[in-house]
């Protein structure tokens, strides 16, 4: 991405990032021009990925980071999500269902920021596979510095393209 504005509350020093890149996708659910023509849009993602070395227990920390382009932020959202907003999906090697999930996760997801992480604490690295649900997670696009039509952003090591026409 090209110019980076960087905010956390959280230390993320000892922390690495962790690509979930095997299912990926996001959806608009709202769009709306503010009072200064900016483009608003409450936005729905998941990514999914597999956790390399998932029963070595003694793994660091690690999280997931968005990164928006330059002239698009996030609003801003409380530093622990609750699971209306944040879901993340832990699988099992072996089962095709889901056993279990974990909410009330950290995230640092600051106005006026456009980079995000989302905390991936130890325990949910234990697991073989990791799906990863956001809802209504808000954007402001500033249409005066980013003139593209459509929003690319970065998540989870993925390229997320979203085909619904910005507002200007």
């Amino acid at each position: 991405m090209e110019k980076s504005l960087e905010q956390f509350q959280y230390n993320w020093n000892n922390k690495t990032p962790q690509k979930l890149t095997d299912t990926y996708y996001a959806t608009i659910n709202n769009m709306y021009l503010d009072k200064y023509n900016n483009s608003i849009i409450d936005l729905n993602f998941n990514l999914g990925g597999f956790i390399d070395n998932y029963k070595t227990y003694k793994k660091e920390e690690r999280y997931v980071e968005i990164e928006l382009p330059y002239g698009v932020t996030f609003t801003g959202e409380p530093s622990k999500i609750n699971s209306n907003k944040l879901k993340l999906y832990y699988y099992v090697k072996g089962y095709i269902r889901n056993a279990g999930y974990f909410y009330n996760i950290t995230v640092d997801l600051l106005k006026g920021s456009n980079t995000g992480r989302i905390l991936l604490r130890r325990a949910a690295l234990n697991y073989y596979y990791l799906h990863l649900y956001m809802h209504n997670i808000k954007l402001n696009i500033d249409t005066n510095i980013y003139i593209k039509n459509y929003l690319t952003f970065k998540a989870g090591g993925n390229y997320i393209y979203i085909n619904n026409k910005i507002l200007k």
